[in-house]
């Protein structure tokens, strides 16, 4: 038989018993929570167009969920949202374990917007792994939409130099050469690209050569 004081009914015990445990989440909340976080992140992978909703009503909970709030980011660029994504990549690059690619991703929407800070981001960018060949990748892409295929090339090799196996840079450099009638110039880099995975899209255009 145990007394009132070890049983904590009304001991201190029993007090500092009952509010530890109302301190701890429920585990069942947690479960539904991670849950809904992985499925609106599985919406996001295949672009459905439920995604959005899913994500806002996961930040609800946590505005702060770094790959949530980095879809969602990404959705509103693509759907030419840039006004609305700014201020979430702003804290994207703020929230601790944002990394280059959320750096990156910010520095592209204040470029496209006109907006100074790019520079600034982008050398961020740049300074946490400068090995990584990503901001490379994304200058080579900005200059190939506005068709300035030289310089276009001038990046994506820089990011080959930095990882040559870079399957992106080689079609890019192929797909460039091609443009400025540099034919011969494109298939040693296309067929650099199929060396390395032979998958369909350099094969296509190894093809149209």
């Amino acid at each position: 038989y145990l007394g009132s004081d070890q049983a904590g009914g009304n001991g201190e015990a029993g007090t500092d018993a009952t509010a530890h445990n109302a301190d701890r989440p429920d585990p069942k909340e947690a479960v539904m929570y991670f849950s809904e976080q992985g499925d609106a992140l599985e919406l996001a992978r295949a672009r459905d167009p439920e995604a959005e909703a899913a994500l806002r009503e996961v930040l609800l909970d946590n505005p702060d969920e770094l790959r949530c709030l980095s879809a969602l980011a990404d959705i509103l660029v693509r759907t030419d949202r840039a006004t609305e994504a700014l201020p979430m990549l702003k804290r994207l690059a703020k929230i601790q374990g944002a990394g280059a690619m959320e750096i990156l991703a910010l520095s592209q929407v204040e470029r496209t917007m006109d907006l100074p800070e790019w520079e600034e981001h982008f050398a961020a960018a740049r300074a946490v792994d400068p090995e990584d060949p990503a901001p490379l990748l994304f200058l080579g892409d900005w200059s190939f939409k506005a068709a300035d295929y030289e310089e276009a090339i001038g990046f994506y090799q820089g990011a080959l130099e930095l990882d040559p196996g870079n399957l992106l840079a080689l079609i890019q450099i192929g797909t460039s050469h091609s443009l400025l009638k540099q034919n011969k110039k494109a298939r040693e880099a296309l067929n650099q690209a199929l060396a390395i995975n032979p998958d369909i899209l350099a094969r296509h255009a190894a093809n149209r050569l």
